[in-house]
């Protein structure tokens, strides 16, 4: 799933020499420790707040940048439940919720 740096960044830097590596295509996860390891770095609950139907609502959310969606719709299968969000932001990200 590693597709390298973004074209913003390779601008940045443009003196980075990229290493070769395989883009892993169908992806498992193996072990539930490896999806509590990712979602330690990059997850998080949070409280929602709507005001129209006046809920707080608990939620999970892992984000990561747009190139990683296939990655996310392995996660999404592995839980069997979520909603990929694709944010307005500069950097492209995606949110699994």
């Amino acid at each position: 799933m590693n597709k390298g740096l973004t074209g913003t960044l390779k601008s940045i830097f443009p003196n980075i020499v990229a290493a070769q590596r395989s883009i892993i295509k169908n992806q498992i996860i193996k072990s539930p420790l490896w999806l509590l390891g990712f979602v330690d770095g990059e997850g998080c609950f949070y409280l929602k707040i709507t005001r129209k139907k006046k809920q707080i609502l608990l939620s999970f959310s892992i984000t990561q940048h747009y190139r990683d969606k296939d990655l996310f719709n392995v996660i999404k299968d592995y839980l069997v439940c979520g909603v990929m969000e694709k944010k307005k932001h500069p950097l492209d990200l995606i949110q699994l919720v």
